[in-house]
């Protein structure tokens, strides 16, 4: 914990309350587990200003590397809650952002990148050939002409999300001037060389998501990254009104629908046993440059 600022800002404007390293020290939301970090929420007390929870960023800003993250537990699929593992450069989005594993209420695992606009970075679009996860849209952009306001490159993994949360993920990041692309292994089926102190992605296949320099100027639209671990609630992503009240088939809303509640911040504050295992267990997260 000590390489990492704990964040008491949410930018993404969720039911959330940061805690700062003593507040989450003692309320149980942080603490070592033999060889592993628990990063989890309050899971006690309903009637808040905000969820309990924390939000981690790396005091290092990076700039290419292969980043190897082994979780031996992803936060479980909960409506309300918003967890990833991502990163993002100053002055945003002009730096860029990589949300490496995302995912919010009951949908997907979500990838995506996102950049500024291409008179200032350059364009930045995927190709569908480069990877295995299902492209949901291609163009990096947040304004991107098509697209949802900042939908950017997003992908899903469409898998159960029951084959992915709540369980051990690990997440492999190669990031250099010609490719920034991320593999993805759920439940221990990581090859042992990314475990390693030796890993080798030439050896790992095709990779879950990326983007290569022919379609993206990759070293202005990525820069000065921070590694962030947090979980939200609601917020612009799980509170969307939208997202909250997604529907399908004429199917009242997912997390509408299936909790009874139309707003994401009622149920979230009401409703605080849902998310004892929403939280992080992380083994390492290791940085090779």
């Amino acid at each position: 914990f000590d390489s990492n600022d704990f964040m008491k800002i949410d930018p993404t404007h969720g039911f959330v309350d940061y805690k700062n390293y003593q507040d989450a020290h003692d309320g149980g939301l942080i603490k070592t587990q033999g060889t592993e970090l628990y990063i989890g929420v309050d899971s006690d007390h309903n009637g808040v200003a905000g969820r309990g929870s924390v939000r981690l960023e790396s005091q290092t800003r990076y700039n290419k590397g292969l980043i190897i993250a082994h979780f031996t537990h992803i936060p479980k699929a909960v409506c309300g809650a918003w967890p990833a593992f991502w990163m993002y450069g100053p002055n945003w989005p002009n730096s860029g952002e990589a949300d490496v594993y995302e995912q919010w209420n009951l949908a997907d695992p979500l990838y995506a990148f996102h950049t500024g606009a291409p008179a200032d970075v350059g364009a930045c679009t995927l190709k569908p050939s480069t990877f295995s996860a299902t492209q949901g849209s291609n163009n990096c952009y947040i304004h991107a002409q098509g697209q949802f306001d900042n939908e950017g490159s997003a992908l899903s993994l469409l898998s159960s999300i029951e084959k992915v949360t709540n369980r051990p993920l690990t997440d492999a990041t190669q990031w250099t001037s010609t490719v920034f692309r991320v593999w993805t292994w759920p439940a221990n089926k990581a090859p042992a060389d990314a475990l390693s102190g030796e890993p080798n992605p030439a050896s790992w296949g095709l990779p879950t998501f990326s983007v290569d320099s022919s379609s993206c100027d990759i070293d202005r639209a990525f820069k000065d990254m921070r590694l962030v671990l947090n979980i939200d609630f609601c917020g612009d992503a799980a509170g969307n009104e939208g997202l909250w009240g997604w529907t399908t088939n004429n199917l009242p809303g997912y997390c509408s629908g299936k909790t009874g509640y139309g707003w994401c911040p009622d149920y979230v504050n009401s409703h605080a046993g849902e998310y004892e295992e929403v939280y992080w267990k992380v083994k390492d997260i290791r940085v090779f440059q």
